[in-house]
């Protein structure tokens, strides 16, 4: 019955708003997401480009109720970030970038923040405001304190980082055994120079033993065709 009133709908030439599309989107990723972290009884999130944390609230909303470790390089966001977690005893921030090594590296603020990044972005993107050196640490560097937190953890491993999402992944090779799932943000239109391929992301973590379970629209371009996509990666042996 539904099916034949949306085939009506269309050979009428009906169009729906972007806005009610990208709200079923949105529905279907965050359905996704809340079956993903019940099916493999995830107890530690691990929310790499946190913002403010956004994506930790609605963890939380889906119904989630176990740890959540945030990290944010970006010094004048971490604060918001701070408060949003304060009340929180499983939810806690670092004001650090995860890479491939421990160092200073500089950081490229954007004037929107979700698009801060240690690349330096194309010609195309928002201006970049302003820059600054920021920590960035291994993940390896801190299982220490995971595993005190978390004795037996079972991580969703999750990535928007505006381009550095392998490197960060790289920085994790003696824990990503803990990880059995993973959300990487992959570019089909690179914005930042140096960026890998949505290819090249996925073929990296696939020789890592994930398999890729679904892909969601992350950005579009304002002709509708998908920019960059939210990729949900699974563990082969337990997919």
């Amino acid at each position: 019955m539904l099916g034949d009133i949306a085939y009506s709908l269309i050979s009428a030439g009906y169009k729906m708003p972007k806005s009610v599309k990208a709200k079923i989107e949105r529905f279907f990723y965050q359905s996704y997401i809340a079956e993903l972290l019940k099916k493999l009884r995830i107890n530690c999130v691990l929310d790499v480009g946190a913002n403010i944390g956004t994506y930790a609230q609605n963890l939380r909303k889906l119904g989630y109720k176990g740890h959540i470790l945030c990290f944010e390089p970006h010094p004048e966001i971490f604060p918001t970030l701070q408060k949003n977690f304060k009340h929180d005893p499983l939810w806690r921030g670092y004001n650090l970038g995860l890479g491939n090594e421990d160092a200073l590296a500089a950081f490229h603020f954007n004037t929107y923040s979700e698009l801060s990044s240690f690349l330096v972005p194309e010609a195309s993107m928002p201006k970049t405001v302003n820059s600054c050196e920021v920590k960035i640490k291994p993940l390896d560097s801190l299982l220490d304190e995971i595993l005190t937190l978390v004795p037996e953890p079972r991580i969703f491993l999750k990535m928007d980082t505006q381009g550095y999402d392998t490197e960060v992944v790289k920085g994790a090779s003696k824990c990503m055994d803990k990880v059995l799932c993973l959300q990487s943000e992959i570019a089909v239109r690179s914005y930042y120079m140096n960026m890998p391929s949505y290819l090249d992301a996925l073929r990296y973590y696939e020789t890592l033993g994930f398999e890729l379970v679904d892909l969601f629209a992350a950005s579009r371009n304002p002709e509708g065709c998908v920019v960059e996509y939210d990729c949900l990666m699974v563990r082969s042996e337990i997919n």
